[in-house]
């Protein structure tokens, strides 16, 4: 478990269990969904672009 002080581990490990299965369209949904889960700054550490 990673403490919540990290979310982009967290955020990390996620995306590399769901990249296989995402689209384009779904990929940005996803990264949309967990950037409003993290609030304010958020689209700086979810964005999928960031995570390669």
């Amino acid at each position: 478990m990673v403490p919540e002080d990290q979310p982009e581990e967290v955020i990390r490990r996620k995306h590399s269990e769901l990249s296989p299965y995402l689209n384009e369209r779904t990929r940005r949904m996803w990264a949309a969904t967990e950037a409003h889960e993290l609030g304010f700054g958020g689209v700086s550490i979810a964005w999928p672009g960031r995570l390669h």
